[in-house]
């Protein structure tokens, strides 16, 4: 589903609705052919849908889906990840619904996140904090 939160960042950066339409039916079209929808990235492609709350995306963002004994470095290495992309995506969201405020504020936390995180969204979010001279 990477592919369709960029083709999102994408259309809301350039005021697209037509590509942003494009990019909704594309994570459409990829969780309707999910099983479990529970598990990440699901909650956040269904965010963008307007299927869930963003308070959902947060429960998603700590939830545990592995039963196996993880480290809790390796566990909170996940959180982390998770919360970054869906800090990043909630203000993607905000920019599409014309709220730029936020979506800085979004883009702020996100890239106040440690760079040992090492997602896309985080160089994304650092690029869009640098540009607007917000950091």
């Amino acid at each position: 589903m990477s592919q369709g939160f960029l083709l999102c960042y994408m259309a809301a950066s350039e005021n697209n609705p037509v590509e942003m339409s494009y990019a909704l039916k594309y994570l459409s079209d990829r969780l309707r052919r999910q099983t479990y929808r529970e598990f990440w990235p699901c909650p956040l492609a269904a965010y963008y849908l307007v299927d869930v709350s963003f308070t959902d995306v947060m429960e998603a963002v700590d939830r545990r889906v592995s039963t196996n004994p993880l480290p809790p470095a390796t566990l909170e290495l996940g959180r982390r990840k998770r919360l970054c992309v869906a800090l990043f995506h909630d203000g993607v969201k905000s920019r599409a619904q014309g709220d730029e405020a936020h979506c800085l504020a979004r883009m702020r936390e996100c890239y106040a996140l440690e760079n040992r995180v090492i997602v896309l969204e985080w160089y994304l979010a650092r690029y869009e904090v640098e540009k607007a001279g917000v950091a």
